[in-house]
């Protein structure tokens, strides 16, 4: 392969794939996920998680109703700082806020909690996080991004000063202690998972249990930090938040709510799927 041009297997790619796990018959000899539930992959230590807003950028390049979602990205500084209420009213707030929240917990649902079930049956060093800051608690940029897609990469890896999604929006300097206290501890357990298979050591940290497949277990360590001026104070606990498909399935429908509804379905359509191996 690496004597390969790039141009020759770029020529090679099967038509209509794109960016995720291709099935090849030989590497990855099915369906990831069936692979993963019936054990048939190489047991090692994972780390994994998600983030409190996986979708809400997502929302934003959907449109929304009208194009309002779209709007949303001019409170951001780049796009002229206007506040929240210009662009939806009260009960369109709502609207956004449940589905961001909606979308987010069905990509968890599917992402990784069904998949850290699944390995939980065939080994143990299962450590799963839930990534909760998406900046100061109650700013714009929290409502419209919150912890969004890919931000915990600033967090793992670049000290808490760097904000993709947010362009640097939710970086200020009264939330700066928290935002470093996090990164330290957030590459702290990475470090220590990179060297011993587990987040936990020496470093004197909330201990960081394995995902429990019992009804009343824990399951994913909360990261988050305070939202208060000047506070470096975290958030890291342990919590028994898992999330189902069939609950959050259920809450969508009891929504009453028909932009929700049509939005959620839209973009999680292709994870409302029983999964069915052989």
């Amino acid at each position: 392969m690496r004597a390969l041009k790039a141009k020759r297997i770029l020529k090679a790619k099967p038509k209509g794939a794109r960016f995720g796990v291709i099935a090849d018959g030989n590497l990855i000899r099915g369906n990831l996920l069936c692979l993963v539930k019936q054990g048939k992959y190489n047991k090692v230590p994972i780390l994994m998680g998600g983030n409190r807003n996986e979708y809400s950028a997502w929302l934003l390049w959907y449109l929304g109703p009208e194009g309002k979602w779209a709007k949303l990205w001019n409170v951001l500084p780049k796009g002229g700082n206007k506040e929240i209420s210009e662009i939806l009213n009260e009960e369109e707030q709502k609207t956004f806020a449940l589905t961001s929240s909606l979308t987010s917990r069905l990509w968890q649902a599917q992402q990784n909690h069904s998949v850290a079930r699944f390995m939980r049956q065939h080994q143990d060093n299962v450590f799963v996080y839930d990534y909760q800051w998406g900046g100061t608690k109650g700013s714009k940029v929290d409502f419209v991004l919150g912890a969004s897609h890919a931000n915990e990469i600033g967090y793992f890896h670049y000290g808490g000063d760097w904000d993709w999604m947010g362009q640097q929006t939710s970086l200020t300097e009264e939330n700066k202690a928290a935002r470093h206290a996090l990164a330290k501890a957030m590459m702290t357990y990475q470090a220590q998972f990179a060297h011993h298979g587990t987040p936990n050591g020496v470093a004197q940290l909330p201990e960081w249990k394995a995902w429990s497949n019992e009804k009343d277990g824990v399951k994913t360590m909360n990261l988050d930090a305070s939202s208060e001026p000047g506070s470096a104070e975290l958030k890291l606990f342990m919590t028994k938040r898992e999330y189902i498909q069939e609950d959050l399935i259920r809450e969508m429908e009891e929504s009453n709510d028909e932009i929700v509804q049509k939005f959620t379905k839209m973009i999680a359509k292709w994870k409302l799927v029983k999964l069915e191996c052989e």
